[in-house]
């Protein structure tokens, strides 16, 4: 029998319409790396006049990894409608031809958020197994001018083996880099300066956006579960961290910390043309105040300071919001 070969295992991804129920995974993300595997707990009982346990009982099982690899326009938005909130249907932008769709992902403060799930198959031809019900926990998003990278983790309901991967529909997606050369950083007063030139960081060094786990499992009692049966939001604390020159202007923002003054934030990448004038973009706009300052340190050869912005509802943006995520791609779908 064949070695079973690290290289040759696949990944696929598929919508569900239900939560937890398994669909045919025909979408593969080949930017992304996944890891996958099992989390199992058990309850050890060890009776009295024993040295070791004489009772193991399993309790809670669930799959759980991780995803990561370069930003790409296409593929983020599969970890954003899981992360942060489903998206509406994207709207086409015409003219010309209306092959370019914008995304638009704006998470709420105060009720809940609908999410996307998705069921994942891994494996190869002679070895598969399915994920049902997996949803990212937690997005990073790492930018500076040599690289743009993600992250994020993610849970599923209980790990089934084996399954017979799906052969039929499969769907590449085109994965178009958003490089760190296409990246610019904007740091405003109010949401309507967002993207204002005026505003923009010239002296910016590097960004990352942290959104961290956002959802826990629901556990029942009900033998006919194999694992947990539904997941509820947690009260989460999105950050921005910049990374800029100690010059003068760069050190103007510590009056901002210490007056605990709102600012707004966009990192912005703008990607090859789609058509006409509209090009591949990635937008993500956020409210936050200044929550930590870090020693000045040296960036190559340059003073710098790093400041982390907690992400902060703000009442009179958007009739109240804290973050917006806007994608331009050719994706009319999930």
């Amino acid at each position: 029998m064949a070695e079973r070969s690290v290289l040759t295992q696949r990944v696929q991804l598929g919508l569900e319409t239900a939560y937890g129920t398994a669909v045919a995974a025909t979408k593969r993300l080949p930017s992304l790396e996944f890891s996958i595997g099992t989390n199992l707990e058990t309850q050890k009982y060890r009776g009295s006049g024993y040295k070791v346990p004489t009772i193991v009982a399993p309790s809670r099982e669930w799959a759980q990894g991780d995803a990561k690899g370069p930003i790409t326009y296409t593929e983020i938005v599969y970890l954003l409608a899981s992360a942060l909130r489903t998206a509406p249907a994207p709207t086409q932008i015409t003219p010309p031809s209306g092959t370019a769709y914008r995304w638009t992902f704006t998470p709420t403060s105060n009720v809940p958020d609908p999410y996307s799930s998705f069921t994942l198959e891994y494996g190869d031809n002679a070895i598969g197994h399915r994920v049902a019900g997996l949803v990212f926990t937690s997005l990073r998003l790492d930018i500076a001018r040599d690289r743009a990278e993600v992250s994020a983790n993610w849970i599923g309901k209980a790990l089934e083996h084996p399954f017979t991967l799906t052969t039929t529909g499969l769907t590449d997606l085109n994965n178009v880099p958003a490089i760190g050369t296409q990246w610019a950083f904007f740091l405003a007063d109010t949401p309507a300066n967002l993207g204002n030139q005026a505003f923009k960081l010239t002296r910016g060094f590097s960004a990352s956006f942290t959104y961290p786990e956002r959802y826990s499992p629901v556990w029942v009692v009900d033998r006919s579960q194999t694992s947990y049966v539904a997941i509820g939001e947690k009260p989460t604390e999105p950050t921005v961290e910049l990374t800029l020159e100690a010059d003068s202007a760069g050190m103007a923002y510590l009056a901002n910390a210490r007056q605990g003054d709102r600012r707004y934030i966009r990192l912005q990448a703008l990607g090859p043309t789609i058509e006409g004038s509209t090009a591949y973009e990635l937008t993500i706009d956020v409210a936050g105040q200044i929550t930590g300052v870090s020693p000045l340190k040296a960036e190559d050869t340059i003073v710098a300071v790093t400041y982390t912005f907690t992400v902060v509802h703000a009442p009179s943006w958007g009739g109240g919001q804290y973050l917006q995520v806007q994608v331009v791609n050719t994706q009319s779908a999930l």
